[in-house]
């Protein structure tokens, strides 16, 4: 997972304008990456920016990876606002279980 989806991923988002910090986290048929951005940075300008990055990294992926955003809402609403998970079709239990922590 870290090989093949984590690390292509994060390093697609490394030097994204405005970018604080990037986090990732993977496991058995899911990884988790985090864009943190500057504060003064907005929100829905960083979340085009990462769009397009992810579009282009999606080409250095498995078949079948498909890179989603996580939902629309800030810091304060959700800490984990703003997070793309990479999801495989055939672990929806995992997905579900994961979203409803």
């Amino acid at each position: 997972m870290d090989d093949q989806v984590t690390y292509p991923l994060t390093t697609s988002l490394t030097g994204t304008p405005g970018v604080k910090t990037i986090r990732s986290m993977s496991g058995f048929g899911l990884a988790m990456v985090f864009i943190i951005f500057k504060d003064d940075v907005d929100y829905y300008w960083a979340r085009s920016r990462v769009l397009e990055r992810i579009n282009v990294a999606q080409q250095r992926l498995p078949a079948g990876v498909m890179p989603v955003p996580g939902p629309d809402a800030g810091a304060a609403d959700d800490p984990g606002s703003g997070a793309f998970a990479n999801h495989f079709p055939h672990f929806p239990g995992i997905q579900r279980w994961i979203k409803s922590r």
